[in-house]
């Protein structure tokens, strides 16, 4: 669950602020749960959820596209 945190956290930042664009080889530590990390992802479904209630169609699926894509594929 933290690899999942730490991905979606990191995933969000990059696409609004893409100062760290190598996830596969990034300095920071993976074990350490960050009140940030939690708060990103904490902010993704809070985003998910208002837009499920509004039925807004464009922002769900940008929401769930996202994630999709952070899926593995291999």
């Amino acid at each position: 669950m933290l690899r999942v945190v730490n991905t979606l956290a990191h995933q969000l930042a990059t696409a609004f602020w893409p100062h760290a664009t190598a996830p596969m080889y990034s300095t920071r530590a993976v074990g350490a749960l960050s009140l940030a990390l939690v708060a990103c992802a904490v902010a993704y479904l809070a985003a998910l959820g208002i837009a499920v209630r509004a039925r807004a169609r464009r922002a769900i699926f940008a929401l769930l596209a996202f994630a999709a894509l952070l899926a593995p594929v291999s």
